[in-house]
């Protein structure tokens, strides 16, 4: 297993870590870790997938197009107790980023938001 380093993000005790990133044919495959560090437990809302631009030129608008997993993995009743990890498996079809473009996932409990 090869671990990405940079492409994580830490929010309120709840980390993300893109630990695999994986393809056949049309589809890219990313395999997501959810790890609690809080005392709480962490229910996972929903994940959201979406492209948009890397920087904005003065007073103009940037552009975000939403990105559907044809296939996720996990995400059912996804609960992360304290002190616990959680794998997240989703498929997306194959797209193109344009220069200047990024990719970005999200994810939201019902407690709370987080990144």
């Amino acid at each position: 297993m090869r671990f990405y380093r940079g492409i994580q993000d830490k929010s309120g005790g709840i980390k993300v870590a893109l630990e695999g990133l994986y393809t056949k044919g049309n589809t890219l495959f990313y395999r997501l870790v959810l790890r609690n560090a809080s005392t709480l437990p962490f229910e996972l809302e929903a994940v959201r997938f979406a492209t948009r631009d890397r920087q904005q030129a003065r007073r103009t608008a940037t552009q975000e197009v939403q990105l559907h997993p044809c296939y996720a993995w996990g995400t059912r009743d996804a609960v992360v107790a304290p002190g616990e990890a959680k794998v997240l498996l989703f498929a997306l079809e194959r797209f193109p980023l344009d220069r200047g473009e990024s990719e970005s996932s999200s994810s939201s409990s019902a407690t709370g938001s987080g990144t």
